[in-house]
């Protein structure tokens, strides 16, 4: 089940993004012409193949859920602060005797990703 507004990020422009996953995952994913939501606003996409393939696929089709939901989450925030320049990516100016790096919570969405992927394949840094 997929959120019936993330089915064109999955499905990608003129089918290429699903196409490029159909070729990394070795399976065949099938996202209904007729979308319809259900009453969670969920929609159906049916993975075949083989097992490994088919989980490769979940794990691919999550990653690309979670970094579209964090890339949402990020701009709803405002994005990257601008100002004169001293900021951190978390805004700070650097006077208050931190380094402007943030305290590990507020990441962006290619932070939130690469911990993700981290996650997914296992491996701890």
């Amino acid at each position: 089940m997929v959120p019936s507004n993330m089915v064109g990020r999955i499905i990608g422009k003129k089918g290429c993004a699903i196409q490029d996953l159909e070729l990394l995952t070795r399976a065949e994913i099938d996202v209904p012409k007729d979308v319809k939501a259900n009453e969670k606003n969920e929609v159906v996409v049916r993975i075949k193949g083989h097992f490994f393939a088919t989980q490769s696929a979940q794990r691919q089709i999550r990653f690309m859920l979670y970094t579209a939901k964090a890339m949402m989450q990020y701009n709803q925030r405002g994005g990257m602060q601008g100002g004169d320049g001293r900021e951190g990516r978390d805004g700070r100016d650097g006077r208050d005797g931190r380094d402007g790096r943030g305290d590990g919570r507020d990441r962006g969405p290619r932070e939130m990703g690469r911990e993700m992927g981290r996650q997914m394949n296992g491996s701890r840094d």
